[in-house]
């Protein structure tokens, strides 16, 4: 669509004149094509995600559980499950505006007011009323409004990094076989032009990105979609079950309405209600620990997908480095120094005093900026002068000129002034009459600069000014080159490493030239860092053969933005959990169809912060190594708690049909397992999200994305947990109830020890490869995880209130309960989960979650 717009664009303002449009002219155009803004997409209406938010399996299964329990007339925990359904809704829907933020950031940054010519009268207007065909005058600082074709410029150069991702300002020029465009969004650092607007809204650069973003599909999370499947199936066994058991009740005994409340009883113990409660708050929690350490998240299911990273892919300028031009060394003769806080020589410094005495005053350019700045930190302090003239560089003569009368170097009240001029190397040479030895040995510093990931300039000065002779006319004495670099961010090659030590592979995505790339890949520690795809040669790769370059390839360079994404894609597409790091307008499609978009705050684009599922707001690359152990410490966690809720619905499921089936009184009436949920619920939920983390959490690599969330060993471990307690209650309560005690006393003791058996449960699933005492007695264990303290402590003065308080008691259908039986439940219940701890002891280092 964005194609066909700027091509109708393009047609309508042929033959448009220099002296701009009229009035009316852009009143028709502006009818026609629309306001100068970025597409916003319509339709979205909050029925459609709604429904589609409540036809989720973890929705459907809170909504039915809540019915239930309304039914039995517990309105308290149908509240609650209903609460947290409606909790789940309002989270979807936040999720579901993203794009729309994203878009509304993208119109505001491309919204600024513009210069223009009307009615051959310059009149500065509201970008959004710009139209295909306006002349646009463009001046230093200008922030570009709409795409244009140059038309005329003055040593024009734009800073198109939020665009292509390269940090150094693009040359200019309205010549032919030159760069004519310049793009909306996009920043003037240098000269002055004219150029005719030729797209805006959705057919600029911008608004292409705009229209791949609404069609970028946000990706579930493994977690997400596993813990919906085993959902499902717990609801479907659930049901089945429940109806085998009202139709053999009823049938049997033709007791319908003891059967179908022993059935009730029985599908509420084997609907796991608490998953998508444990998923929620884990997530909520965890989300609010990333907060707390600069880490802002904006999609939900990024805390836990953090932690299943495989792949890390990272955009250069403005993530690995700091997307501010530095002057990194000088070069005098053949001496070079190294600007680390030492004092230069003199003639380096006379070196950097011309270099400034070139740049222009104030600086926009990055390169006049850094050199300013470097100058500053030498104590340089220049005259109180300003150039006479000023030549801005061009593509036909790639140097700066300034020229001073009255004023020269090596004598302050010297009448014959001076010319300070700085460029490119092989244009400077070429002003000094350089020989071809001279050229050769120049191009070979400069490849060697280059080949560390730097710019070169080169500075020269005539000693003399004529102003009626041209500068370039001049004679010119080569002081030296100046030598740039976009530096790394602090800690990073440390990060990467990390991220090698943890298993992730680490990609790096950049609009810069190869051997920038290579170089700035080398420093930061990436792995093959020779090894360097282009975007030409991406462009001719077919989708599975970019997939096979995929698997050696690290580092890419001069990536489009639609490349970036289409990187993203074909990762996936290799069974990959993606994370992609960005800052700029270019990396939010990407940011967006990966697994977990993380966007640097602090200097990226609004764009980029809203299309992420997690943004950096210190910019700090190496946080992203704590928000991976924080990701990783929560997906262990969920699945420590969902073990947790397995193992311990099996006895309650198991105690509901045993009276079933040997025709005894009723253990468990609903208001036991009400109880019961009110020890495992805030368990599963806050205390085993409050657990540290395992001590090889970033020491292992993660998880295959291709296996399923539950191992099927683990699972089998947490069915056996839950089958040992049902078999050890199971016991206590039968051998009771044969012993002629009453049901009252049977059941007491049974529930008694069905209670301390689940408080013994999560005292060790809370590791599974260190035993209980081990953690009991590790250094700050009774401050590490004080809910756990704090529900264990409440579980049992429950117990104890329960079996002391008679009209307790009678509520739950309890008799009496000695001391000696305190003594009995908990021997019993600790024998019920004596051999998981003995299987830790053997088996520590292969036994996990």
């Amino acid at each position: 669509m964005a194609n066909d717009i700027q091509s109708s664009q393009s047609d309508s303002i042929s033959g448009t004149g220099l002296h701009g449009l009229s009035s009316a002219e852009a009143k028709a155009l502006l009818d026609k094509f629309g306001y100068n803004q970025l597409p916003e997409e319509r339709g979205m209406r909050l029925l459609r995600p709604i429904l589609k938010t409540l036809g989720e399996p973890m929705i459907l299964l809170l909504l039915a559980t809540a019915a239930i329990y309304m039914l039995l007339g517990d309105r308290v925990e149908a509240a609650l499950l209903s609460g947290s359904a409606l909790f789940v809704v309002i989270l979807s829907l936040t999720e579901g505006i993203r794009s729309d933020r994203a878009l509304r950031a993208l119109r505001e940054m491309a919204s600024p007011r513009a210069l223009v010519l009307r009615d051959g009268n310059p009149i500065r207007i509201a970008a959004r009323e710009i139209v295909p065909g306006d002349l646009l005058i463009l001046s230093e600082g200008d922030r570009v409004t709409a795409d244009a074709e140059l038309l005329s410029t003055s040593g024009l150069a734009a800073d198109e990094s939020l665009i292509s991702g390269e940090s150094v300002p693009v040359e200019k020029s309205a010549e032919p076989d030159h760069d004519k465009s310049v793009l909306s969004g996009t920043l003037v650092v240098r000269g002055n032009g004219l150029a005719r607007v030729t797209a805006t809204g959705p057919g600029t650069e911008i608004g292409k990105i705009g229209i791949a973003l609404q069609g970028v599909k946000q990706s579930k999370t493994p977690l997400q979609r596993e813990t919906a499947r085993l959902v499902r199936v717990a609801a479907i066994v659930g049901v089945s079950v429940c109806v085998i058991v009202v139709l053999i009740g009823g049938l049997t005994r033709g007791n319908w309405i003891q059967a179908s409340l022993g059935g009730l009883a029985l599908a509420i113990s084997l609907l796991p209600e608490e998953f998508p409660v444990i998923l929620t708050v884990f997530l909520a929690l965890g989300a609010r620990r990333l907060a707390s350490k600069g880490l802002l998240v904006h999609h939900m299911p990024a805390v836990e997908g953090l932690g299943t990273v495989t792949v890390l892919c990272v955009d250069k300028t403005g993530t690995l480095t700091k997307n501010v031009m530095t002057l990194a060394a000088v070069q005098t003769g053949q001496q070079v120094c190294y600007l680390d806080g030492a004092s230069l020589p003199p003639a380096a410094e006379h070196l950097l005093s011309i270099a400034e005495l070139a740049s222009k005053i104030p600086a926009w350019d990055p390169m006049d900026k850094a050199v300013q700045e470097a100058a500053r930190s030498q104590g340089i302090i220049q005259p109180p002068t300003t150039p006479q003239l000023e030549i801005p560089l061009t593509s036909e003569l790639p140097v700066m000129f300034n020229c001073y009368s009255g004023v020269s170097m090596d004598d302050r009240s010297s009448t014959e002034g001076m010319i300070a001029a700085k460029g490119m190397p092989e244009a400077v040479a070429k002003l000094c009459q350089f020989s071809s030895e001279q050229m050769q040995t120049l191009h070979e510093t400069v490849g060697e600069f280059a080949a560390k990931g730097m710019r070169v300039l080169a500075v020269a000065q005539s000693t003399a000014y004529v102003p009626a002779t041209a500068p370039p006319e001049h004679t010119f004495a080569f002081l030296g080159l100046l030598a740039f670099n976009d530096p790394l961010r602090e800690g990073v090659p440390d990060s990467v490493q990390h991220c090698y030590d943890a298993g992730l592979r680490v990609i790096m995505i950049t609009g810069d030239y190869p051997v920038t790339a290579s170089a700035i890949g080398r420093e930061a520690g990436i792995l093959n860092p020779d090894a360097v795809l282009t975007g030409n040669e991406l462009s001719l790769l077919s989708e599975s053969e970019l997939r096979d370059r995929l698997a050696t390839v690290n580092i890419f360079a001069r990536i489009k933005p639609m490349q970036k994404l289409q990187i993203v894609q074909a990762l996936k597409d290799r069974g990959e959990i993606v994370a992609m790091t960005g800052d700029g307008i270019n990396d939010a499609p990407a940011l967006k169809a990966a697994h977990i978009g993380v966007a640097m705050g602090a200097r990226g684009t609004d764009v980029a912060r809203e299309a992420a599922a997690v943004v950096l707001t210190d910019d700090d690359f190496s946080s992203l190594v704590g928000a991976i152990r924080q990701g990783r410490r929560t997906y262990d966690n969920i699945k420590k708690a969902m073990y947790y809720v397995v193992a311990m619905h099996i006895p309650i499921a198991g105690l509901s049909i045993l009276p079933l089936v040997l025709g005894m009184p009723l253990i468990l009436f609903p208001i036991h397992i009400v109880l019961l949920e009110l020890i495992i619920d805030p368990i599963s939920s806050i205390v085993f999200e409050a657990e540290g983390e395992e001590a090889d959490v970033m020491r292992r690599a993660p998880r295959d994305p291709k296996l399923p969330m539950f191992r099927r060993s683990s699972v089998m471990i947490a069915l056996l947990q839950g089958l040992s307690i049902f078999v050890v209650v199971s016991a206590v309560y039968l051998v009771s109830y044969w012993q002629s005690h009453s049901e009252f006393e049977s059941r007491t003791l049974a529930f008694a020890t069905l209670i301390l058996a689940n408080l013994m449960l999560a005292l060790v699933d809370r590791s599974w490869a260190r035993t209980f005492l081990a953690m009991l007695f590790r250094p700050g264990e009774t401050t590490r995880n004080r809910a756990l303290w704090w529900c264990v402590g409440g579980g049992l003065t429950m117990l104890l209130l329960i079996t002391t308080v008679p009209s307790l008691s009678a509520l739950f259908h309890f008799g009496p309960f000695h001391a000696r039986d305190w003594v009995i439940t908990t021997l019993a219940a600790g024998a019920s989960l004596a051999w998981f701890e003995i299987l830790k002891l053997l088996h520590w280092k292969s036994l996990k979650t």
